[in-house]
């Protein structure tokens, strides 16, 4: 019975304390002047970070401003402006005989492009949303079409059969 009487003896010690007693502090209050200094500390970097996000909005208005209204801008991934017209591709012209291998290859080449169906034949050119195709293209696919793109693509047995044609 011992052990239970010191146990009711702490219980009750610790209700006293309960009671509204006040608590010992741990620390002493900060004074006036420490007080100032921490509020103006803290209006400080308020007003910091609060010019920081005016600036970059008031930049980015000014851009936006500045963009001519008849352009779509290029920069704004939310800009979704309708894409422009496709219009049909121009058919190259007949080759007369004296050209050289070189005018000849560019018009393969552009016989190729015009004669694939779609936006990105070649990896230099751009799809309707005005991105470079890049890996995206045709001639970098595995398998399908295969449009010519360089001259280096050009094969002598193509100049020849061209300059037969012709």
């Amino acid at each position: 019975m011992g052990e239970r009487d010191e146990t009711e003896a702490r219980f009750q010690a610790w209700v006293a304390r309960q009671d509204g007693s006040p608590q010992p502090r741990m620390f002493d209050p900060p004074s006036r002047w420490e007080n100032r200094i921490s509020t103006a500390i803290a209006v400080t970097v308020s007003v910091l970070i609060w010019a920081v996000v005016l600036l970059g909005l008031v930049r980015c208005v000014g851009q936006a401003m500045a963009q001519p209204a008849a352009q779509p801008s290029v920069h704004n991934p939310f800009d979704r402006g309708a894409p422009p017209p496709r219009s049909a591709p121009e058919r190259p012209r007949r080759a007369p005989a004296g050209l050289s291998d070189a005018e000849i290859a560019k018009s393969l080449i552009a016989e190729s492009i015009a004669g694939y169906d779609g936006p990105c034949a070649c990896p230099y050119q751009h799809d309707r949303a005005g991105r470079s195709c890049g890996r995206r293209s045709a001639y970098n696919r595995p398998r399908g079409a295969k449009p010519l793109c360089s001259e280096a693509d050009v094969t002598p047995e193509m100049l020849a059969a061209a300059r037969s044609r012709r």
